[in-house]
């Protein structure tokens, strides 16, 4: 299943504040003995690979993705999403209520992953007013029942926004092979700026590692939470409050004759890890980082 509010391919202008209320479902198996392949699901508030995109406000009420049951199951849900290496996004305040993706259960040979943000940017100008948002990825069970969450995940291009106050939540599922939880409020890579002009900026990160499925010690139900993410260039005004938490994963509960195990349910929060070429910050006001490990075979905490 696939879902876009907005999908602009050419030149757009949206007047007056525009409200989003998005949502992809898989299907599932109509009757008992019946077979679904793909069961995943992918939801966009806007889809640009347009020129430009001028718009007011913009309020994003909810975006959702839902994997029900099948091979794969995965999902991605995405208020914003643009594409284009030549677009300009020119647009008001934005809000994103609710960014959701909650992947399905995938066979023993596919995923059920989630990867979710308010807004990514493989390429593209955006200039935008305040920012803000709750986004959360909950991983399915699978193979791979992994949970990504991004504030804001900026490949390559310029944002400049006002201001920012994003709440992230990565949860890992179940998983034989690997149930992560990865969840950055900022992720700027390439060759490319975040900046913030004025107010305050609140970046709220919750990682949560899932439930190890494998009945021998290589589950990775590890958790890794950013308040900042940067391989480029970021510039933040105003004062900036960091609350940063990763908590490691742990065995799933033992079924009959079955004893679940995990190797790695290792926890790992940064407030702020910057390996780019300029971070420019004028006050930090706070930056809680907290990390909670497991005890399995691997668990270690770093903060």
């Amino acid at each position: 299943a696939e879902a876009m509010g907005l999908y602009n391919n050419a030149t757009a202008t949206l007047q007056g504040t525009t409200i989003f209320t998005v949502e992809a479902t898989a299907g599932e198996k109509f009757e008992a003995g019946n077979m679904v392949g793909e069961a995943s699901a992918k939801g966009y508030g806007i889809y640009n690979q347009g020129a430009s995109l001028t718009t007011d406000d913009l309020v994003f009420s909810k975006v959702y993705a839902t994997g029900k049951v099948g091979s794969e199951a995965s999902v991605e849900a995405y208020g914003l999403y643009n594409t284009d290496n030549n677009a300009t996004l020119i647009l008001g305040n934005l809000t994103f209520t609710d960014v959701k993706g909650i992947a399905g259960n995938s066979s023993t040979s596919g995923n059920a992953t989630a990867l979710v943000a308010a807004i990514a940017n493989e390429s593209g100008n955006l200039q935008t007013g305040k920012i803000i948002g709750t986004v959360t990825a909950q991983g399915g069970s699978g193979p791979n029942g992994s949970g990504e969450a991004y504030g804001i995940m900026n490949s390559n291009g310029p944002i400049t926004a006002t201001s920012l106050d994003l709440t992230v939540i990565a949860k890992g599922g179940a998983g034989t092979e690997e149930a992560t939880g990865v969840a950055k409020g900022l992720d700027n890579n390439g060759n490319s700026t975040i900046t913030t002009t004025s107010g305050a900026n609140i970046l709220t990160v919750q990682s949560y590692g899932g439930k190890s499925n494998s009945t021998t010690e290589t589950g990775n139900v590890s958790a890794r939470a950013y308040g900042i993410n940067n391989a480029s260039q970021v510039n933040m005004s105003g004062t900036t409050t960091l609350a940063v938490n990763a908590t490691g994963g742990k065995p799933a509960t033992m079924s009959g004759t079955d004893v679940y195990l995990a190797d790695d349910a290792s926890a790992a929060a940064y407030g702020i890890n910057n390996e780019g070429s300029y971070f420019g910050m004028v006050n930090l006001a706070s930056r809680a980082v907290k990390v909670n490990g497991a005890t399995v075979s691997r668990a270690t905490a770093i903060a």
